[in-house]
């Protein structure tokens, strides 16, 4: 969203040295533009919705203990690059490579 905090010069140089280009995207859209907030967050909180019922169809729920764990493996899932790729798209974004 061009914010300065996300901008700088060692990750500027580390992306221009793996071909990355980058390019900021227009603020206070990033309900529509932002490939993770098109497509993968509302995944992210579908599956965890059918995680938590998972959990409670065997009597079992979400705790300060088992919180991370949760997360990581519904995170993982929604994170495929099937996933990635269709969020790019959505959001006009596409991937060249």
């Amino acid at each position: 969203d061009g914010h300065r905090s996300h901008e700088t010069t060692p990750m500027i140089d580390e992306a221009l040295k793996h071909g990355i280009d980058l390019f900021s995207l227009v603020r206070k859209t990033t309900h529509k533009c932002q490939p993770l907030d098109v497509g993968i967050f509302g995944v992210v909180e579908c599956r965890w919705g059918d995680k938590c019922d998972e959990l409670a169809d065997i009597g079992l729920s979400v705790t300060k203990d088992n919180v991370i764990p949760i997360y990581l493996e519904v995170r993982k899932e929604a994170m495929k690059p099937t996933n990635i790729v269709s969020a790019f798209r959505k959001t006009g974004i596409r991937p060249l490579n």
